[in-house]
């Protein structure tokens, strides 16, 4: 598996799993409250998930403006 196709499934992975918590955690008593608990793991999930998308984009646009200055 190649190392992009790896990163989209575990972010994929990361929201379901943060998803599940969340829908979960409505049917848990008391029904209809999220306790602070499952909110702060589904934040953390959806953390992940951006971080495994979004971190090396930022990373290349700033190597890339690093090596652009380096050449000037």
């Amino acid at each position: 598996m190649k190392k992009e196709n790896l990163k989209l499934v575990l972010a994929f992975l990361a929201f379901v799993v943060a998803a599940a918590i969340a829908i979960l955690s409505l049917f848990i008593p008391p029904e209809g409250v999220i306790d602070t608990s499952a909110l702060w793991g589904i934040a953390q999930f959806l953390v992940m998930c951006c971080t495994i998308l979004g971190i090396d984009a930022e990373l290349e646009k700033f190597l890339a403006r690093m090596q652009n200055e380096k050449n000037k």
